[in-house]
Order: C-alpha cells, then sequence, then structure tokens
C-alpha cells in the first residue's frame, strides 16, 4: 500500500535507546507477566511498520490514496491484494472527531470502509455489505466505559481508541476504463478533522515522536515500550475484564505512558516462549472447512485472544471481520512445481456470495510478492474471462449456468494451449516455492458451513500444446 519513498524514511526514525526506568516486582511473576505484555504488544510491530512512513509522507488524519493496483514490481507489502485500490490514514482522535466524506459508489461494487486499533482490531466497518450509503460518517472517541455496544451506529462510529487506521478499499472490475472510474472515486474519499469541545487532555497526540528512539520496531524492548505509549490512548476493550490486563501488564513494568525494566527479568527469553507460543497458534486456532480447507477460529475482532491477534498481525496484518471477508487456507501449504508438472483448482460450482460480493485466487512467490509472467495475470476470479470446458464464459452476461469449472497453475514459462488461456494463474518457475491465496467477499453462510464444496487441488501433468 505504501510507496518505496516512504518506506526509505523508517529507519531514521529507528535509533537505540536507554530506558532509564525500573521497577522492583517478583521476578518470577513478572518474567510470566513479560510474556504476557509481548503476546498482547506484538501486533504493534506491524502498526508502526504501516504508521512511520504513512505519518512520515502524509501526516496523521490524512487519506494516502494508492490509485495503482499492486503488481510483480512492488515490494513494499506482502501478500498484496491485486484486486481493489486503497486509501489509508492513520488517525488521531485526542485533539478532534474525524469526518469521513464516500462519495457516491455505483451498484452492485464492493467497497468499505473500515476502522482498526493499532493491534489490528477491526471495530467498525461499513460499506456495500452493509449498505451503506455515500454521504458523512463521523468517527470519536469513546473510550470503553463511555460507549455503546455497537461501533457503527447510522452515520457515527464509536472508537475505543484514539489512535488507529482508517483503510478504504474500492474493487476494480477490469484494468482498462473501470480501474480509471475506481481511481476517481478513491481519490474522491476525504477526511475532516472536526474539533471537539474538550480535547482529552494527558494523552499525547499521536505523532512520529510515538515512535521515536526505538531499537527497532520488533524487538522486545521496543514492543513493551510502545505498548506503554499507547497503554491511554488504546486502552483493552471487548472482554470481560480489561482490569486484570492492565494489572497484568503493569506487573511486567507498563505504566504510566513508559516500560519500566524489572529486575531480574530476562526480557529475550520471555520474548522467545512468547514467540513460540505465537508460533504454535495453528494448532488450535484454526478450523475446518470442505475438503482440505481451513480458516481461523476468529478473525478481525479478538477480545482477549491476544495470541490471535498476533499471529494473524504477523500474517494478515488489517484483517477484515469475517462477515466481510473469509481468508481459507489450504492445509498442505506452500506449493512446488516440478518439471512438467502443473495444478488444477477444480470448483464445484462458482462461490456463493453476496450481491457485492467476489472472489479471487492470487499467485505469490515464497517471499510473499506477486510472480512476474509475460501476460500480467496475478489472480484470477470471478471478473476473469474464465471459460466452462465446452468454452462458454463462466462468469459475465453471456454465462447461464453455474458448473463445475477449473484453473490451471501452471509456470509463466510453460504457456498452456488456447483453450486454457483464460483459466490460467501463471506460477513461478519449476522448484520455486510458491503460495495461492483464496478470498471470498461477502460471503454467505454456505462458505463457512461446509454445504458449499471447496475446490479440488491436485497436482497434474503440464498442460502444454
Amino acid at each position: 500500500m505504501h510507496q518505496s519513498s516512504i518506506m526509505s524514511i523508517l529507519p531514521i526514525l529507528l535509533v537505540p535507546f536507554v530506558m532509564a526506568q525500573t521497577a522492583s516486582f517478583r521476578s518470577e511473576n513478572a518474567t510470566a507477566a513479560t510474556e504476557y505484555a509481548l503476546q498482547y504488544g506484538f501486533s504493534l510491530t506491524a502498526w508502526a511498520q504501516l504508521s512511520v512512513p504513512l505519518i512520515a509522507f502524509a501526516g496523521v488524519n490524512t487519506l494516502f490514496a494508492n490509485t495503482n493496483l499492486a503488481n510483480a514490481s512492488q515490494t513494499e507489502v506482502v501478500f498484496p491484494n491485486a484486486d481493489t485500490l486503497y486509501s489509508t490514514a492513520a488517525f488521531d482522535l485526542t485533539r478532534d472527531d474525524l469526518t469521513v466524506t464516500v462519495p457516491e459508489v455505483d451498484p452492485g461494487r464492493y467497497w468499505s470502509v473500515s476502522v482498526y486499533d493499532p493491534f489490528g482490531s477491526n471495530f467498525a466497518v461499513f460499506g456495500s455489505i452493509e449498505g451503506s450509503s455515500a454521504g458523512d460518517y463521523t468517527l470519536s472517541w469513546k473510550p470503553p466505559q463511555n460507549r455503546s455496544s455497537s461501533a457503527v451506529a447510522g452515520n457515527s462510529i464509536n472508537s475505543p481508541v484514539a489512535y488507529g487506521i482508517i483503510l478504504i478499499r474500492i474493487l476494480v472490475k477490469d484494468n482498462g476504463t473501470d480501474l480509471t472510474h475506481v481511481r476517481q472515486l478513491i481519490e474522491s474519499c476525504t477526511l475532516t478533522e472536526v474539533g471537539i469541545p474538550e480535547p482529552h487532555e494527558g494523552v499525547p497526540p499521536l505523532s512520529l515522536l510515538t515512535f521515536a528512539n526505538l531499537s527497532s520496531t520488533d524487538a522486545p524492548d521496543a514492543i513493551l515500550e510502545l505498548t506503554a505509549r499507547t497503554q491511554k490512548a488504546c486502552p483493552p476493550f471487548g472482554m470481560n475484564d480489561t482490569a486484570s490486563v492492565i494489572a497484568e501488564l503493569m506487573v511486567a513494568g507498563i505504566y504510566d505512558g513508559l516500560y519500566h525494566m524489572v529486575s531480574g527479568v530476562d526480557v529475550a527469553a520471555a520474548a522467545d516462549k512468547a514467540l513460540a507460543t505465537i508460533d504454535a497458534f495453528p494448532e488450535t486456532g484454526f478450523k475446518s472447512l470442505s475438503g482440505n480447507w481451513e480458516t481461523t477460529t476468529v478473525q478481525g475482532l479478538y477480545g482477549a485472544n491476544f495470541v490471535a491477534r498476533a499471529y494473524i498481525a504477523d500474517t494478515a496484518y488489517l484483517a477484515l471481520v469475517d462477515t466481510q471477508v473469509i481468508y481459507p487456507l489450504y492445509t498442505e501449504g506452500n506449493f512446488s512445481l516440478s518439471d512438467g508438472e502443473a495444478y488444477l483448482y477444480t470448483f464445484s460450482s462458482k462461490p456463493p456470495l453476496g450481491t457485492t460480493g467476489w472472489w479471487s485466487l492470487t499467485m505469490y512467490n515464497e517471499t510473499g510478492y506477486l510472480v512476474d509472467n509475460p501476460i500480467n495475470v496475478f489472480s484470477v476470479g470471478d471478473r476473469s474471462n474464465s471459460t466452462y470446458p465446452d468454452g462458454s464464459p463462466v462468469y459475465g452476461f453471456n454465462s447461464t449456468s453455474d458448473e463445475s469449472f477449473e484453473i490451471l497453475v501452471q509456470p509463466a514459462t510453460v504457456p498452456p494451449p488456447s483453450n486454457w488461456a483464460q483459466n490460467w494463474l501463471p506460477s513461478p518457475e519449476h522448484g520455486e516455492m510458491f503460495s495461492v491465496s483464496l478470498r471470498f467477499y461477502s460471503p454467505t453462510a454456505a462458505i463457512t458451513d461446509g454445504s458449499w464444496l471447496y475446490p479440488v487441488v491436485s497436482k497434474v501433468p503440464a498442460i502444454t500444446a
């Protein structure tokens, strides 16, 4: 979502620091609390990596519109979505409310405005799935004790945090005239500060100083310090016992806006244990779909499940709630092809989606970037010109049936015959690892309850002319 020129600013802000504050607690309790605090604050790494260049380039409370679809030359973001345009802002509600203005979007097109806390919790979203209309939406800071259970009420959005991210997504249906149209839409989205009678005194405004003097955004001591710096502005919410969370963070040395090193605590060892717990999340944190497909048990909103929040932030920061999109994973993980091999994705039928729903199958290399190929096809889906075996279109005005169809995954250097050209998703060359991400936006119940059969993935001989 960012340009490389923005990302180049990041190292300037990350300089060594020495914390002078210390605290005295029983180290056996403080060690466990430090492990807990690192799990709690882990996803702030992703927030910092996004927010620092964004603030440096655009400022706070300013939308930065990305008007080009992702392609293989871009390496700023891993696992990018190649189907939508984005506009992103780092927000701060300590001194102002914010008005998000959305233009009229043509019927049938997916769009959403999602609002996140720094940890990646998608506490509010509105758009085409909800039947939202064009107009102004006001975002206000309502700390957990002062807010209703609903984050979105009409055109008002109650935020439980003062800092966070606003992300606007609009679907592009083709790379021609429609891209030009969506560029106009995304650039017409605006964010306006609206003064409030009583600013939230005692809570520092969000700025580059929020991230200053950190050793690096993913170092354990930096995670703990950033957790402390954001605690007043971003208290825990969405759980039964926030007091116990705050108390545990205090035992770890996080209070009064600072991280206080606790004597006798081996922070590196605590970090190793915290990361091991996060890495083990897939062992219990996934649920089965049909076939060899699965998805996480929680997505977008995590409550007190800080391990799930950390794991998903590391792999898919700013994931939407599952009413917006499902990110199913194939259980065999990454793929590779030997010489003369290909994969076939056999769909039993079209994925059942809502009115503005869409789906895509996107190809990534082993580092999470789009795969360069001679036809510049990085994903296939409901907007592709895919065909049934008899040559009739799967989608489009001339499509009248809902039957089985196949998508061919084959190296970009091995083009298939013309009758497969519209169903071809080019992969890296033989021997290279890659992954393929399936996304379902506006999923119906059939997508998650097992009644729709997920595609069968099989390795087959390469299909050549």
